[in-house]
């Protein structure tokens, strides 16, 4: 997160304020999470780095589980949905400037329709692992772009599968997301804001086989301010 959206903003500053404090060791024994909504435009941003992370993700964690809801949570700070959405699509264009992020010049709201026949999609594919991410992100980005024919498509091809058996990777869930984020022991960790967070805290506790590579020209608060390459790991250090 950016010094800016840091302090000035009032809604990132207070989710920062209200973070749990900092534990030593976080519990492992449910593996890493992320849930997300398919017209949230915080999911379309971190479904691109999911591949990726999954990649670097020791064994005892994977595989990287998948919560997909369909409940939308009320919008924060009393906003009304307009001025909430106007909000995050201006906020996500702005993330994916900064971090290279694919994402429409003119963002716009998937169609509820199109937003049906994407859950239909990932419900009903066979598709698992490496394969499911990759259908994941697609069709993210077929929402988010408005390749609709593309989706009509493969909803015409899905709507006659079978749910297949329970998948220990990915879940439809109706539950309230606001926007998407990751759970780790316990912990909440917003996609985007937090996702260095989380890397540095899996890397702390060895849950990761190769360094962490994320979010282009990222700074995070005080990093700015610091010179010294020795004093500057110290600090990241203390971040998860």
């Amino acid at each position: 997160m950016s010094l800016i959206r840091r302090w000035f903003d009032p809604i990132r500053s207070k989710w920062y304020y209200d973070r749990s404090l900092r534990q030593t060791h976080l519990p492992t024994e449910k593996g890493l999470c992320i849930y997300l909504r398919l017209d949230d435009v915080y999911s379309y941003l971190a479904v691109q780095q999911l591949e990726q992370l999954e990649d670097i993700l020791v064994e005892e964690i994977k595989p990287l589980r998948i919560i997909l809801s369909d409940q939308a949570a009320p919008p924060p700070n009393g906003m009304s949905e307009e001025v909430w959405q106007n909000y995050a699509l201006n906020d996500a264009k702005i993330l994916a400037m900064q971090h290279r992020f694919a994402f429409d010049d003119v963002p716009e709201l998937p169609r509820p329709e199109a937003v049906e026949q994407a859950w239909v999609i990932l419900e009903r594919t066979p598709l698992q692992g490496k394969d499911f991410l990759y259908l994941l992100e697609d069709v993210f980005h077929m929402l988010w772009n408005q390749q609709y024919g593309k989706l009509k498509m493969l909803y015409s091809m899905a709507k006659h599968y079978q749910k297949p058996p329970a998948d220990p990777q990915f879940h439809c869930k109706s539950i309230p997301i606001l926007t998407a984020y990751f759970e780790f022991g316990g912990r909440q960790y917003h996609a985007v804001d937090d996702l260095l967070r989380l890397t540095r805290r899996l890397q702390q506790q060895k849950l990761l086989i190769s360094p962490p590579i994320f979010l282009i020209n990222h700074i995070e608060w005080r990093e700015h301010l610091i010179n010294d390459a020795n004093e500057l790991a110290d600090i990241q250090a203390l971040q998860p």
